[in-house]
């Protein structure tokens, strides 16, 4: 079950096994300080209570961003932005911060289609949608 919302990382609650990815990989939690290095970080669910990143890590085994990357690329590397609160329980506010943190980086990109916007990954944006 994923927990009703996630913070950042305590990077002391993890176990080095020597085995993390690469600093430069967008599934890395070094890829970017915004997306949960934060001690403490906790972010409202819309069922109601916190969860911190680290409670978050013990029970599903990845950040955050992570869990959203896995989410897209299960679902052929495209969302709609409400499906992922929908996945995760967490609040629209935090889903809408974490994707906008994640897009900063270049992990996704969000395109808005009317009142709804649809999360993409880098390699699943539509061509229609690629700029000059």
């Amino acid at each position: 079950m994923v927990p009703d919302s996630p913070p950042s990382p305590d990077d002391s609650d993890r176990s080095d096994t020597g085995s993390a990815p690469p600093a430069d990989d967008p599934a890395s939690p070094n890829a970017s300080d915004a997306l949960g290095s934060a001690d403490g970080d906790t972010a409202d669910s819309a069922s109601g209570g916190p969860i911190t990143t680290a409670e978050f890590f013990c029970e599903t085994g990845l950040l955050p961003h992570e869990y959203v990357l896995r989410a897209l690329a299960d679902a052929d590397g495209e969302l709609p932005q409400q499906a992922i609160v929908g996945l995760t329980d967490w609040s629209a506010s935090y889903v809408s911060d974490l994707l906008g943190e994640m897009e900063s980086v270049g992990q996704i990109s969000r395109l808005r289609f009317g009142h709804e916007k649809v999360v993409y990954l880098p390699s699943a944006v539509p061509e229609t949608s690629v700029g000059p």
